[in-house]
């Protein structure tokens, strides 16, 4: 009779990642973008930025790296919001131009 296996399933943390690596400080950067962009798309800034004071404590290095990106993340947001303003007073410019020029048709 054989001894049935039981799967176990274990959610991989950023630090059981990291940890998994080494001292390989090439590819842990890599990680450490890959991880700032998975915690973007699911829009957790705030997340993001616990984690880097977490994570200064174990590798200072990498939770500058994380600042770094984040910072970067946040000036294009930044960047990205003052377009859409201007495309938003251009589009509005453009409406009432249409609208002056048919009245005066």
């Amino acid at each position: 009779m054989t001894t049935p296996i039981r799967p176990t399933t274990r959610i991989a943390t950023p630090e059981h990642i990291l940890a998994g690596l080494g001292s390989n400080r090439g590819r842990r950067q890599q990680v450490a973008q890959s991880l700032l962009g998975v915690a973007l798309i699911n829009g957790n800034k705030l997340s993001l930025r616990a984690k880097a004071h977490h994570l200064e404590a174990q590798e200072p290095w990498l939770a500058g790296e994380y600042r770094h990106l984040l910072a970067e993340v946040v000036e294009q947001e930044r960047l990205i919001a003052m377009l859409d303003k201007e495309h938003e007073i251009h589009s509005q410019a453009l409406k009432v131009a249409a609208v002056h020029h048919w009245a005066l048709s």
